[in-house]
């Protein structure tokens, strides 16, 4: 009886964690200094900043799989200066959007996207920037509404590569017990993935991750975009948007040891016109490690993009 008592205890442990975490509502939503501002979409609340001059160029900027819009603190006041409006919002699952129900996938990801736009009454094509798992929605996005896409910009993208654990694999391909060892063991592991990559001091962006762990419905969010979107493979999406004009550019980490080099390879194989660069010595991190090179390449792909299409937007100043 012992071992049977002490077996439903240890089967209890990842709810008990999770009940312990904060929820995210609008009472956290107020005690939380926050620039950003709120909107109620099909699925729920999403959380959002929209920076910059109003007529300029529409950047909308998605971030990766556990890194909410702060991501972005160091690029966008790089590109708004330029003369860019920047929208980021936090993926529902994340930061302060709610966490929605549904598997997040695809259809779960482009439909909070374009919510968003519709919301906010953005109908001109934008630029999508966007950032590991973020990528592989901006190019979701534009294979999808091809019309609303001015040029789609990849950081690090998912979506022709991913290197996970041998852990993580099994988490992701196993139902139920991978659910509960995901729950038992991902703070544990985001905390000494924090530890190591500021060696021994989470601060800033680290900080900020930090605080994620300790909120209702992440984890679920992440352990579900890696079943459904980070297994997918994006050839045919790539060939859609090489086949529809639309321009492309991707920045690569050279220690990035996530999303291996080789994806940069098999992009150049599907879309012969996409813009690639390579950054020497830098890691996943790349947002906020190289914001410059970062906002250097949007601005060369709008560049581009403008010279391609007869529609012309405001002129806007070099990075």
């Amino acid at each position: 009886m012992g071992w049977f008592i002490a077996f439903l205890v240890l089967l209890g442990v990842p709810f008990g964690l999770e009940l312990r975490r904060t929820r995210v509502d609008d009472k956290l939503r107020a005690d939380t200094m926050s620039a950003g501002q709120f909107v109620k979409l099909a699925k729920g609340v999403t959380h959002y900043r929209l920076d910059g001059p109003t007529g300029g160029p529409v950047i909308v900027a998605i971030h990766g799989l556990t890194t909410p819009s702060y991501i972005w603190s160091a690029i966008t006041p790089l590109l708004t200066r330029a003369g860019y409006c920047v929208l980021s919002y936090d993926l529902f699952g994340r930061g302060l959007s709610d966490r929605a129900s549904g598997a997040q996938d695809e259809t779960f990801f482009v439909t909070q996207l374009h919510g968003l736009l519709e919301a906010l009454e953005i109908r001109t094509p934008v630029v999508l920037l966007g950032y590991s798992l973020g990528g592989m929605i901006a190019v979701d996005f534009a294979a999808k509404y091809p019309s609303r896409a001015r040029a789609v910009v990849l950081l690090c993208p998912a979506g022709l590569g991913y290197v996970a654990s041998t852990f993580e694999a099994f988490i992701t391909r196993t139902p139920i017990l991978g659910d509960w060892l995901m729950r038992l063991t991902f703070e544990t592991r985001m905390r000494r993935a924090l530890a190591e990559q500021s060696d021994g001091q989470v601060s800033g962006i680290q900080k900020a991750k930090a605080v994620e762990l300790t909120r209702r419905g992440f984890c679920d969010a992440v352990l579900s975009a890696q079943r459904h979107m980070l297994t997918r493979d994006q050839s045919e999406a790539h060939r859609q948007l090489q086949k529809r004009g639309v321009p492309v550019g991707a920045l690569w980490a050279e220690l990035d040891t996530v999303i291996p080099l080789q994806a940069m390879g098999r992009l150049a194989q599907i879309n012969r016109e996409a813009t690639q660069e390579m950054v020497e010595l830098a890691s996943h991190n790349l947002p906020h490690t190289h914001a410059q090179e970062v906002a250097q390449m949007v601005h060369d792909v709008i560049t581009r993009s403008q010279r391609k299409r007869s529609e012309h937007a405001p002129e806007v100043d070099e990075i």
